[in-house]
């Protein structure tokens, strides 16, 4: 058994990163270092690239899903969603290496009951770009071929 400090843990990665709360606030104990993400809230979920989702709990009050990334920070997720879905996204849970995150909130159809969601990471644009261009130089490429 090993002792990470105080506070709970709620996830592991396979690098050993865990990700939990410490004094209310989010964290990832990470080689035997403790890193305070952002708070108040908790870590819930942390994929094998260290970016971890959970719950911030907002100086106005109630709960937002959150996101943490080194390269980014941290990001609410009601943030990264088209508002005119209506959902409010109020906590992740859980993300894998491919960036799909589950958690729970509240849709328009099912009013003030919570719900289940898994939010699909969309490509960026310059990925779009690439493989436009990847297609392009294929059909070039055909085109030129020996008959």
């Amino acid at each position: 058994m090993v002792d990470v400090g105080p506070g709970r843990g709620f996830a592991i990665n396979q690098a050993g990163g865990i990700v939990g709360e410490d004094a209310g606030l989010a964290v990832l104990y990470l080689s035997g270092q403790t890193r305070f993400l952002w708070g108040p809230g908790v870590a819930t979920g942390v994929n094998n690239f260290n970016v971890v989702v959970g719950a911030a709990f907002p100086a106005h009050g109630g709960i937002q899903a959150g996101i943490w990334s080194e390269a980014e920070g941290y990001q609410d997720l009601n943030g990264l969603i088209d508002s005119a879905s209506g959902w409010f996204l109020a906590a992740a849970t859980g993300i894998n290496d491919a960036g799909q995150i589950v958690g729970w909130g509240y849709s328009p159809e099912r009013g003030f009951l919570q719900t289940p969601f898994r939010l699909d990471p969309i490509p960026e644009p310059s990925i779009w770009a690439l493989l436009a261009l990847g297609g392009g130089l294929l059909g070039i490429a055909w085109r030129r071929r020996p008959r």
